[in-house]
């Protein structure tokens, strides 16, 4: 495998320091592969606005707060900074 020499060192320092070796990483990534028929990572491209809402959503999600029922629009946007009171 060809990398650029500071990627490599720093990489292979990075999975050291996490507990394992560069040749146990691959050797696992490959084994799942096999296994599993697919990658266990995924790439998702997405936009700066989608990156800020999964962001939003993640930090709900470990604290939701408290769970409304029976709520409408108008509720809702009371709430919100840009709504129209009155």
């Amino acid at each position: 495998m060809r990398l650029e020499a500071d990627f490599k060192e720093e990489s292979f320092r990075k999975v050291k320091e996490l507990g394992t070796t560069p040749a146990d990483l691959f050797r696992d990534v490959l084994e799942y592969v096999v296994r599993n028929n697919r990658l266990p990572i995924r790439k998702e491209v997405v936009s700066d606005d989608d990156a800020v809402l999964l962001d939003l959503v993640k930090k709900r999600l470990k604290n939701p707060g408290e769970i409304m029922r029976n709520v409408n629009l108008d509720d809702l946007l009371s709430g919100h900074p840009g709504s129209r009171k009155g």
